[in-house]
């Protein structure tokens, strides 16, 4: 948790950053440390591309939520990767997202690694909502393998997809 929270600060005082990658992987970065991490990226609001590696690191949907609002922060998001495999995060944490994701209209290219989660129906139907409201995006690698979304989802998912007019798109669903 210490070092999500010294790395959390670190990005506060980065308002000028354009770009970033950050893998911290299989991990014990943890609830605490996850929120600290992401509530520093809140202050990055001049990102274009953001790439963020949290597999397997103990978050949940405080993570999660404080997620939704930094990616909803920076507005003039591109690129956007968030791969939060094998995690606890919840519908609260994918509801965060879709709020987020939906503020990103400049949003090109977005790939969310959510397998072996639990967002439920509610989750991912507002994950669903808000990959809707991308106007702009070309491009979508979406993983939700196991995470119980249900048949209705999937079916709301395919129709959204289908009006979006993507050029490229991988998406994952078991």
């Amino acid at each position: 948790p210490e070092g999500g929270a010294a790395l959390g600060r670190g990005f506060a005082s980065c308002g000028a950053l354009q770009r970033l990658e950050l893998k911290l992987n299989n991990n014990e970065l943890g609830e605490v440390g996850g929120a600290a991490l992401a509530e520093g990226l809140e202050q990055c609001q001049k990102l274009l591309a953001l790439d963020v590696g949290l597999r397997q690191t103990g978050i949940g949907d405080e993570t999660g939520k404080a997620l939704g609002r930094a990616v909803g922060a920076c507005r003039g998001l591109t690129d956007l990767k968030l791969g939060l495999q094998s995690n606890e995060i919840g519908l609260w944490c994918a509801a965060a997202l879709g709020r987020g994701i939906a503020s990103c209209g400049a949003m090109q290219q977005l790939e969310l690694g959510l397998f072996e989660n639990k967002l439920g129906e509610v989750g991912g139907t507002a994950l669903v909502e808000g990959l809707g409201q991308c106007q702009q995006l070309l491009a979508l690698r979406l993983d939700l393998r196991w995470n119980d979304i249900g048949d209705d989802v999937k079916v709301q998912l395919h129709s959204q997809l289908e009006a979006m007019g993507l050029k490229e798109m991988h998406v994952t669903l078991y």
